[in-house]
C-alpha cells in the first residue's frame, strides 16, 4: 500500500520529489488574510488572502502553501511601518520551485493598493513585508 498525502493540487505519493532549488516565502501584513471557513469570498479578509495568492500565481504556483494562524499582537513592528502601536499581524508561508520568480520588492509593490496592501520601495507606511528564503539543491 503506497503513502499519499493530500497537497494543493491533489495527492502526492512516495516515488514523487521536487525537481529543483526551492524558495519559502514568508509574509507579513496588518491586513486581516483569514481565510473564511467557508471560502466566501465576498468577506475582506478572504478577498485579501485571494487576492495575495493570486498575484503570487502571476508569476509562480506554490507548491506547499501554510495556513494563516492566528494573528500575533506586536507593537511597532519595524518590517510594518504602517501600524503604530499594537497591532496585529498576520502571517502567511508558501514555497515555490522557481528561484527568483520574485524579489521581495516585485512582490511587494505587486500587491501595493490592492485590497489595502501598501508596500513601497521608501517603505515609510508598509502594511505588508516579505521575507524569502532559498533552499539550495544539494
Amino acid at each position: 500500500m503506497a503513502f499519499n498525502a493530500n497537497k494543493v493540487h491533489g495527492t502526492s505519493f512516495q516515488r514523487e520529489s521536487f525537481s529543483g532549488d526551492i524558495d519559502f516565502y514568508t509574509i507579513r501584513t496588518l491586513i486581516d488574510i483569514t481565510p473564511d471557513v467557508n471560502n466566501d469570498p465576498t468577506t475582506t479578509p478572504q478577498k485579501a488572502f485571494d487576492k495575495l495568492i493570486e498575484v503570487v500565481n502571476l508569476r509562480v504556483q506554490p507548491v506547499i502553501l501554510g495556513n494563516v494562524p492566528a494573528p500575533v499582537l506586536e507593537t511597532s513592528p519595524p518590517d510594518l511601518l504602517g501600524g503604530t502601536g499594537s497591532v496585529n499581524v498576520y502571517t502567511v508561508k508558501f514555497a515555490v520551485e522557481h528561484v527568483n520568480a520574485w524579489t521581495a520588492l516585485d512582490l511587494g509593490l505587486a500587491l501595493d493598493g490592492l485590497e489595502g496592501f501598501v508596500h513601497t520601495s521608501s517603505h515609510t507606511a508598509d502594511t505588508v513585508a516579505i521575507v524569502i528564503d532559498t533552499l539550495l539543491k544539494v
